[in-house]
């Protein structure tokens, strides 16, 4: 099973670290998403929970490789939630907004 696991792993770090259209992340980290909703591709991100990056540890040994792309899908949704407009909202979650910050 650790012989797997280290399979498994060691393909999901290749898939991590090929960014859009099978292109290598290397020298595109500045450039944003083609998807619009982060600014690095996500194997990027992917790569960061892994491996780790500045301060941050790597939490490639406790997570799973679906795991780590459950958080990688977490952080895409939340950022396109951060932009989207109040009229996405339900009627009812609109209103509950409005009424938080006081507005008609």
């Amino acid at each position: 099973p650790e012989a797997e696991q280290d399979a498994n792993e060691a393909r999901a770090r290749q898939r991590a670290l090929v960014g859009p259209r099978g292109l290598a992340m290397e020298g595109r980290l500045d450039e944003p998403s083609t998807t619009g909703d982060l600014p690095h591709p996500p194997g990027f991100y992917f790569a960061v929970i892994s491996n780790g990056f500045g301060v941050m540890p790597a939490y490639g040994p406790q997570l799973t490789p679906q795991e780590r792309w459950a958080v990688v899908a977490y952080l895409r949704a939340l950022s396109r939630s951060q932009r989207a407009p109040l009229t996405a909202a339900p009627a009812e979650v609109q209103a509950r907004l409005r009424q938080e910050v006081g507005a008609p």
